[in-house]
């Protein structure tokens, strides 16, 4: 195994400097000259150095490893690659772990690789379902009480411009499909406040969960009872199903009715008609994310950061009323 200590010899340098290097805290607690971090770098690749997170936890009793808990759907994918970019500038590592064996499995798995800190995106629901010993951690964790764990986004104003944008349209029989959930609730929560404040009557329906996938027998009795003439979704993937379930039927969207999404997710981007909906700043949040673990691991401290709130993408399933 190559040691910092053969690398300080080949390179002609300190030991002390080549392990600020190798750790990534030369920008912060030491002054390094950029020749002299490249030197360090270079040779330590040349002579095929490869870092042991383990093996350094226990000499030094810190382990800069952090396990990322979620069950991580597709579009989570940009927010873990911004929080592992960060985790490289700042000489950390990502574990990932999913949820597929259950919360308290995943805990326990963070534990015997030793991390350094926990960061569980989940919701409330799993969070109760965690075994009390695992909440008497000493490990800094944020995402495993109650409350605690929400990403940098700003769900109410996101879900806002949705609404705001279907009225600037000449929509004003406008029905919000939600699920009862607490993300699904935030974003009905913004749609409420702004048909509020134009004096529209707000409208709502509500999609179960069956075999994790959300069951929207209730379309028929809508279009046919409620006639709305736009339906705001909580999300993306709901708005798809809408839309195929309405192909089925030779129902066309704007036609019959405009359609809002949620997400921006990657298939909104190429589906026929392109769906209108929000774009959340998920590479972003991950960043912040990183931000806010470190900060617990390093300085004890929890740094709250300003909620982003999502960007308005306009498509082809709202039509001007």
């Amino acid at each position: 195994m190559i040691r910092m200590v053969d690398i300080a010899k080949k390179a002609g340098v300190s030991r002390t400097t080549v392990s600020f290097v190798l750790n990534g805290r030369y920008k912060q607690d030491m002054k390094i000259s950029e020749p002299i971090v490249r030197l360090v770098l270079e040779t330590a690749e040349e002579m095929g150095y490869v870092k042991d997170e383990n093996a350094n936890a226990i000499v030094t009793g810190k382990s800069r490893v952090i396990a990322i808990i979620s069950a991580f759907d597709d579009y989570m994918m940009p927010t873990v690659r911004g929080c592992m970019e960060e985790a490289q500038e700042h000489g950390c590592m990502l574990k990932l772990i999913s949820l597929k064996d259950g919360i308290n499995e995943a805990i326990r798995k963070a534990i015997a690789f030793r991390v350094g800190g926990i960061y569980a995106i989940i919701r409330s629901q799993l969070q109760k379902q965690i075994d009390p010993k695992y909440l008497q951690l000493e490990i800094p964790s944020i995402g495993l009480k109650l409350h605690t764990g929400k990403m940098a986004f700003n769900q109410i104003e996101s879900a806002k411009l949705g609404t705001e944008y279907l009225i600037q349209k000449g929509h004003r029989k406008i029905l919000f499909w939600g699920l009862h959930e607490e993300i699904a609730k935030e974003r009905e929560l913004g749609y409420v406040q702004v048909m509020e404040k134009y004096g529209l009557k707000p409208e709502i329906a509500y999609s179960s969960r069956q075999n994790g996938s959300w069951n929207i027998d209730m379309l028929d009795d809508i279009l046919k009872n409620r006639k709305p003439d736009a339906i705001q979704c909580f999300s993306d993937l709901l708005a798809f199903k809408i839309m195929r379930e309405c192909y089925k039927r030779k129902i066309f969207i704007p036609d019959t009715f405009s359609l809002m999404g949620f997400g921006h997710t990657p298939a909104s981007r190429e589906c026929a008609p392109l769906l209108a909906t929000i774009d959340e700043p998920y590479f972003e949040t991950g960043k912040i994310m990183f931000h806010q673990i470190y900060e617990l691991m390093e300085h004890g401290t929890y740094k709250a950061y300003t909620p982003l709130i999502g960007t308005l993408i306009p498509g082809e399933t709202v039509a001007e009323k």
